[in-house]
């Protein structure tokens, strides 16, 4: 009988399991596409107007990212909020000093709709405030 089992363990027949492997690859895609998203989101996902002056963005510092979408929602980072605690995120947030306010406007709303997040930034203290566009041909 012990002869057996030595025959057959020594056969050869076994087989790698990739199963686990496989596992781990899919739970690795999944979370690649999922943090895709959520960086996309956060950038408020807001169809820029364009321009052909302006200043290419820097690294650094990530800027606080206020998203006005055509919706009339207003996110800040990603996070929707009502458009009338703005400042009063802005303030609590403790914005520093050198970090930047990143307004980021949907290209078919009216200024109207802009100048009340300027408003606010401004009573929040901030000391730099950017409006995104993207760059159109001719940019620098």
């Amino acid at each position: 009988m012990a002869a057996l089992a030595r025959a057959k363990a020594s056969s050869g027949g076994e087989r790698i399991n990739v199963t686990p492997l496989i596992d781990v690859v899919m739970v690795l895609i999944i979370f690649f596409l999922i943090v895709g998203n959520l960086v996309l989101e956060r950038r408020g996902g807001v169809d820029l107007p364009g321009s052909v002056t302006g200043e290419l963005e820097e690294a650094g510092a990530e800027p606080v990212i206020v998203a006005l979408r055509v919706e009339g929602e207003v996110a800040v980072d990603g996070v929707v909020i009502d458009a009338d605690q703005l400042q009063t995120l802005l303030v609590s947030s403790g914005i520093d000093r050198g970090r930047t306010i990143q307004i980021r406007a949907a290209r078919s709303l009216p200024f109207a709709s802009v100048r009340p997040v300027l408003d606010a930034c401004r009573a929040a203290g901030a000391e730099r405030v950017e409006l995104a566009a993207t760059a159109l041909e001719g940019a620098p």
